[in-house]
């Protein structure tokens, strides 16, 4: 089974402080926004819970940044790709 994930992404910012908005649908997300360098730059890292893609699978993600802002996108360390015979 194929799947089909989709992220939006929008760094804003309020107040002075770059704010990460973001909506989601599949198996594609985003976790708590993190502020280890103060409230300037947000870091989020992007995660993929099943942990692989096969043949098949989608990943779209639109990111958009409102002028002024600084976010930083990581991933979790590993990340496979299975060989497949799929389209």
């Amino acid at each position: 089974m194929a799947w089909h994930a989709q992220l939006n992404l929008n760094y804003t910012l309020e107040a002075g402080r770059t704010v990460a908005r973001h909506h989601h649908t599949g198996p594609l997300r985003i976790l708590q926004s993190l502020y280890p360098e103060g409230n300037a730059v947000c870091h989020n890292v992007l995660v993929h819970p099943p942990g692989g893609l096969v043949g098949g699978d989608t990943l779209d993600m639109q990111i958009t940044a409102q002028a002024g802002c600084h976010g930083l996108i990581t991933t979790p360390g590993a990340t496979r790709f299975y060989r497949s015979d799929g389209p």
